[in-house]
């Protein structure tokens, strides 16, 4: 049941005698007392106030609880007391809890226990709350700051961790001189380092907390509670020696990402009997901002109590000692059980003794298991022959393990097409045979255009960049090294983040001695070559015609800078290092973003990969590094090289469906550069033509480490997938395929389901702080490994080698709407002009889904108003991406010829409007026509964008009731251009979210169907 409350802001005095003390707080009433639960008393920490608690206090109210939250002494819109004789004394944590205590027992008049949450500083309070008032406290939760007289605090107090408590206490007079009117640097230093997501900590929130310390000697009063740490150390001592340990029912509470968390329990036992320990998930230091929800699940006053209990008043026995981690989705579950029964069918085959050879394909089995990391020889995943000839199952077995069949019995020859598995090759337009596997889906049409020739190839009559020498580089022309800071800055804004292929720091650093000693001296992380591959990476991301070689034609983009890098080529061939590998390896993903894959850019990418096997980046190097011949930031950036070609192998041979250039078991001895504090939480913004970041986008830590990890690994399961089903000898899949499909289907749910909290995707930071653009794409490319892993099995011919006849299909589908969702919240969040080529590819494999059931009639999957609305949408993006990188075209041709071809009945309006016909070079981005004879548009449903009340998981949204504040009762200013309404009442603020618009078609009602398998976020709360 949802309570609606009160909310006071009040300020009394809490004493006649002594008027200099005067204290305000928040207070939260249930409207109705008979649902009031009791009182929690929340004390804030620094650098914040009671503001801290402005999104919990409207969720503990709506629980049941009236929440009191003060502004401690000499803070927020407290009084700031200074007697020059007993500075000190006012700011003991045992002078600030006898305030607070004197606040609720005679002021506002509670007789009953309460339950106190104390956050960094206001947990020392805490403590020396329950030490002095025992009997008036229920529980006590409290963390995040070392305890005065622990052994933590001891051991801690002078490091480098806590420095700021030596900087505030020894001098707070010099202190205050150094932060006074730079309090937003200062601050902004503790919310961007010790927090796991410093988005929470918008502008406004910011300019709300500096506006509060700037007050007449706030930051004094700030500074002096720490200066009286070593008199709560003598006071948390004797009470200790004269009560003993504190019995009152507690919780120590720490951030899961906190450095405090694994020292909490052990520092809170020094204090307390029966300690109990709580985590907030996805959460640093400053837990109620960065997860709300989470905070008040574990800071509620009382034990947890099942509603069952509850609801017949009676005690509900509750162990704090079980394992309260997340358990395994029911789908991982399930796959893990079909493995251990292939499995088991395996062993029983080995003991009847049949003659094949079992212990090669044990050997494949193993390899292909990720535990396994000391198998140094190559093979291939599987033997198909063997597996192939295989002792058949029993005839009784075989069909109890189909079962009955689920999947509607009239596919089109457009489901079996799309669902094939073998390559062909193929004539194309111009006589040239070739292939392209089908993982590609560039299979599914004989005419498939050529992509334009770039003007590097050709004479350009435009002219409009000038290309240089052999040797020549970007001049010292403003003009010039204006236009290659931008470009580089829109390369690592979002190209660097997802394709983590260059040492950024090393690069940038090398590069200013070369230009430094005008190339005299040489350098091992900046040549001219990689600069040129850069920039002409960077190119397309960019609107301005100084950027192409016709400035009437954005396909140009970048054709200038190509060319540089080309004249630089040959001489570096000659004794390649580790830029030319980086320099090939960008060249050729730029290739494959022209569309040019086939030619240029597939001989680029493997001239990379060759040369960094030649060069040896897959070999470790901690032997050189303790012999002193290789400098440990060499060998760092040999890794991230290495593993970044590695991935991008992977997902090349997926997105051209040919095979692997790296094999998969050349990493055993290579690791992962060391997570380095100043590359992980490098804040990354987004940068954009004109400006950096607009007001609603801020900073966030980049996780380059993490996140590279994480794509990589998604990267090697999507090659994996490709290469077991997509690359066999035979046109017919064996019957043992269900058991690699098992696999690799555990393999992608164990992938999801090991995210660090920061890399997952959920409807609460879709709703608050999107994901980096790095972070929506990797997810993106999971959900298309899931359709390439089980869309064979979707045709009729294969259907019966899965036993879950209606699962591939499901799967596929839920699958490919993820990938529409997110593409929506890129749109929304940072424009599609700034997607990767690897995002059409992603996009692309979920519109052969789309288009797949659009060609379904019959039950229980036809749903061709959603297909065509869904299918519309995904031509929506990839003609937006194709701004940007012109091989979406290409897709959208591919899109075109299978509606014809396969006659797919269009119910509704057409999706094909505006589809590439023409095959011309200019024409490859113009050249697009209407399917209507007379030219009109088709009409596309109205959009409509998520109501006020929807709700992402379990967060409430729903707005309190009016405030009853007074706004006379607030002592202070409020800064110019605040809305005093709101500040009066600051709780009330972030509870609504609404989906911004799009012009595409709507979709809510899609994606309201639930998908049976590990997902990332709730599906049937999230509109598009």
């Amino acid at each position: 049941m949802t309570t609606s409350a009160q909310i006071f802001n009040r300020a009394v005095y809490l004493s006649k005698e002594n008027p200099e003390i005067r204290m305000h707080y928040v207070d939260s009433i249930p409207s109705s007392p008979l649902q009031e639960k009791g009182t929690i008393l929340l004390i804030h920490g620094f650098p914040e106030t009671s503001y801290q608690f402005r999104h919990v206090i409207p969720l503990l109210t709506r629980a049941g609880y009236r929440v009191i939250a003060p502004d401690k002494t000499g803070h927020g819109f407290s009084s700031k007391p200074l007697s020059k004789t007993h500075q000190q004394d006012l700011f003991t944590k045992k002078s600030l809890a006898n305030d607070i205590h004197k606040l609720i027992t005679e002021h506002i008049g509670i007789k009953d226990k309460v339950h106190l949450v104390g956050h960094d500083i206001g947990g020392l309070v805490a403590h020396a709350y329950v030490c002095q008032f025992p009997d008036d406290v229920a529980s006590v939760s409290w963390g995040e700051c070392p305890l005065p007289g622990s052994t933590l605090y001891e051991t801690e107090k002078h490091s480098r961790l806590l420095w700021h408590f030596d900087f505030q206490s020894h001098n707070p007079d010099i202190a205050v001189a150094l932060v006074q009117g730079k309090e937003r640097m200062y601050f902004k230093h503790f919310f961007d380092r010790l927090t796991q997501n410093s988005a929470v900590f918008t502008p406004d929130v910011l300019d709300f907390y500096v506006m509060q310390f700037r007050q007449p000697d706030a930051l004094r009063c700030a500074f002096l509670t720490y200066r009286a740490f070593e008199a709560d150390a003598e006071h948390n001592h004797r009470w200790r020696e004269e009560k003993g340990k504190v019995r009152v029912k507690n919780m120590v509470l720490s951030g899961e990402k906190s450095f405090l968390a694994p020292d909490a329990e052990k520092m809170a036992n020094e204090f307390y009997e029966n300690v109990r320990v709580g985590l907030v998930p996805d959460s640093g230091h400053y837990l109620s901002e960065e997860n709300p929800e989470g905070f008040v699940t574990e800071c509620d006053g009382t034990l947890p109590v099942c509603f069952t209990c509850r609801s017949y008043k009676t005690e509900c026995a509750y162990d704090f000692n079980t394992d309260r981690r997340r358990r395994p989705s029911t789908a991982y579950v399930d796959a893990l059980e079909k493995r251990v029964q292939h499995l088991e069918v395996f062993i029983r085959e080995i003991s009847r003794g049949t003659g094949v050879d079992y212990n090669s394909v044990l050997v494949d089995d193993v390899r292909a298991s990720p535990q396994v990391t000391d198998i140094s020889f190559a093979a291939p995943v599987v033997n198909h022959d063997q597996f192939r000839h295989r002792t058949d199952r029993s005839s009784s077995e075989r069909s109890q393990a189909v079962g009955p069949s689920n999947e509607c019995d009239n596919m089109t020859s457009l489901v079996e097409e799309l669902s094939q598995v073998m390559s062909h090759l193929r004539v194309d337009v111009g006589g040239e045979v070739g292939f392209f596997g089908p993982s590609s889906n560039l299979n599914l049409v004989e005419d498939l255009p050529r992509a334009p020739s770039s003007h590097h190839m050709v004479n350009s009559q435009h002219g409009a960049v000038r290309l240089p020498t052999k040797n020549e580089s970007l001049s010292a022309d403003s003009d010039d090294l204006e236009l290659e800071s931008h470009l580089l800055s829109l390369y690592w804004t979002w190209k660097h983040p997802f394709f983590f292929l260059i040492p950024k720091a090393l690069f940038l650093r090398d590069m200013a001695q070369y230009r430094r000693t005008r190339g005299r001296e040489g350098t091992k992380y900046y040549s001219d070559l990689l600069l040129n591959a850069i920039l002409a990476h960077a190119a397309p991301f960019s609107r301005r015609p100084d950027v192409r070689a016709d400035p009437n034609d954005p396909a140009s983009a970048g054709d200038a800078f190509f060319a540089r890098a080309r004249s630089h080529l040959d001489a570096e061939c000659q004794t390649p290092h580790l830029t030319t590998v980086q320099a090939l390896a960008l060249l050729g993903s730029r290739e494959a973003g022209c569309g040019r894959d086939k030619g240029i850019g597939w001989l680029y990418s493997g001239m990379s990969f060759r040369i960094a096997l030649g060069l040896g980046l897959h070999l470790s190097c901690e032997e050189l590094v303790k012999k002193g011949q290789m400098l440990q930031e060499e060998a760092d950036a040999r890794a991230m090289t290495f593993w970044g070609i590695y991935g991008y192998d992977k997902a090349w041979s997926a997105y051209l469906g040919k095979p692997e250039s790296i094999p998969a078991n050349l990493h055993m001895n290579i690791h992962w550069p060391e997570v380095r504090l100043e590359t992980e939480y490098e804040p990354w913004t987004p940068y954009y033509e004109n400006t950096i970041c607009a007001a609603s986008q801020q900073s966030s830590p980049a996780h380059s480490i993490t996140t590279a990890k994480h794509i990589t690994a998604i990267q090697e399961n999507l090659g994996s997938v490709v290469h077991t089903l997509y690359h066999g000898k035979s046109q017919t899949l064996p019957s043992d395929y269900e058991h690699l499909v098992s696999q690799h289907y555990c393999r992608l749910l164990s992938w999801q389901r090991n995210l660090p909290s920061f890399l997952r995707i959920s409807n609460y930071n879709l709703s608050t702080a999107p994901s980096p653009p790095s972070v929506l794409l990797m997810h993106m490319l999971y959900y298309a490994a899931m359709i390439l892993l089980f869309r064979p099995f979707i045709a009729k011919s294969r259907s019966k080698l899965l036993t879950d006849l209606s699962k591939p299909r499901a799967l596929c589908i839920s699958s490919s709407n993820k990938i529409l969702m997110l593409t929506k919240v890129y749109k929304n969040n940072y424009s599609l002009q700034n997607s990767l080529n690897l995002g059409v590819y992603s996009l692309f494999i979920a519109s052969t889904i789309h288009l797949m059931d659009a060609a379904t009639t019959s039950p229980p999957f036809a749903h061709p108003s959603h297909a065509h609305a869904k299918l519309n949408s995904a031509i929506c993006f990839l003609k937006e991406i194709s701004e940007t990188w012109p091989s979406a075209l290409r897709c959208l041709h591919v899109i075109h010829s299978l509606i014809d071809k396969h006659a797919v009945p269009l119910n509704g309006p057409d999706p094909r409007s505006k589809l590439v016909q023409g095959h011309n070079s200019k024409a490859f981005t113009d050249a697009t026509s209407e399917f209507r004879s007379d030219g009109s548009q088709p009409n596309l449903p109205q959009t409509m964008s998520a109501p006020p009340d929807s709700s992402f998981g379990s967060l409430p949204h729903t707005a309190l009731q009016p405030s009853t504040a007074d706004p006379q009762t607030l002592l202070g200013s409020f800064p110019s251009g605040l809305n005093t309404t709101t500040i009066a009442n600051p709780f009330e603020a972030q509870l609504t979210f609404e989906f911004p618009d799009i012009d595409i078609p709507d979709l809510s009602d899609i994606f309201l169907e639930k998908s049976d398998f590990g997902l990332g976020f709730d599906e049937a709360n999230f509109r598009i």
